[in-house]
């Protein structure tokens, strides 16, 4: 007779339905506790767990364990990663009410999630789901398993009951009472690869800019290196031109003129002083012309 009155309220557990409104008191006290502080490092400890038992069932009027609830606890948060999804995917949660899934079906199905897309009209107790499985303060990440306090005390900050997936590199919860595995929230996976990308354009970009820049410094440098050229082969041409309007050329040529008298030959070599005349006599083109336009310089200018 003890035997049963032991396994009368397992047996009485066992064919409890989770109900919404079971939910919404469960829910409720997890986040209490959350607001009171009490899940430190998304733990919470022993004491915690067994005030979240101890007032649900006063409560509800029955009688779960900390096992138990610790399970359903891993029932809402499958529920939870299936409704994000579906929420960032749509971007709403309209759909006919036959097609909802109530949560005494998610205990039937335990901790696997459906492969489909899960839409729901309505889920009372999101806001509630949000403020258990969100961390808000690690900029909207997903908290990690944060009721199994022996589990994080055996292996320390390595049990955060995610581990990694190599192929495709996206965390996976493990469930300590189950040894399954479940995906990772998509949104989470959307959100890391989104940012491998952003990272990856930023590093372009400044690849790019880098790039950019180089170009451009070659061009001035380019620029200058043909400006200094330019600079050099004016000197050049103008020291060229220098020689060619020279004074001793002037007079080379001055030479060259025959039959041209002392008086005139001498006020010429006074007009050679100027640069521009030297210019102009030595562009004349023959022996005659440049005697002409002697004469007629000379003419003008007053001797003394």
């Amino acid at each position: 007779m003890e035997l049963e009155a032991s396994n009368q309220p397992k047996q009485e557990r066992s064919r409890t339905r989770w109900t919404a409104s079971l939910d919404k008191i469960f829910a409720d006290l997890v986040v209490k506790q959350i607001q009171l502080g009490n899940r430190p490092n998304n733990v919470f400890d022993k004491k915690t767990w067994n005030h979240i038992r101890d007032e649900f069932n006063r409560q509800t009027d029955l009688n779960f364990n900390n096992n138990q609830l610790r399970k359903h606890l891993d029932v809402l948060r499958t529920r939870f990663y299936n409704l994000k999804s579906a929420y960032d995917q749509n971007n709403d949660f309209v759909m006919d009410d036959s097609c909802c899934i109530g949560f005494e079906q998610w205990e039937d199905i335990g901790v696997q999630p459906r492969n489909e897309t899960v839409k729901v009209k309505d889920c009372p107790i999101y806001e509630q789901l949000c403020t258990i499985f969100i961390d808000s303060a690690a900029d909207g990440k997903y908290a990690q398993s944060s009721h199994y306090e022996e589990l994080d005390k055996s292996i320390g900050a390595d049990a955060t009951g995610f581990t990694p997936c190599p192929e495709a590199k996206v965390s996976h919860y493990v469930n300590p009472s189950t040894s399954k595995f479940i995906p990772g929230n998509i949104s989470t996976a959307e959100k890391l690869t989104k940012n491998s990308i952003d990272r990856k354009r930023k590093r372009s970009c400044e690849t790019q800019t880098t790039s950019l820049d180089q170009d451009t410094c070659n061009a001035m440098a380019e620029a200058l290196l043909g400006m200094v050229a330019v600079s050099r082969l004016r000197a050049v041409v103008s020291s060229v031109s220098d020689d060619k309007f020279s004074i001793t050329n002037c007079i080379k040529a001055l030479d060259e003129i025959e039959g041209i008298d002392q008086q005139l030959y001498f006020s010429a070599l006074d007009l050679f002083e100027n640069p521009s005349l030297r210019e102009t006599f030595i562009s004349l083109k023959s022996v005659k012309i440049r005697l002409t336009w002697l004469q007629g310089k000379c003419s003008k200018t007053p001797f003394h």
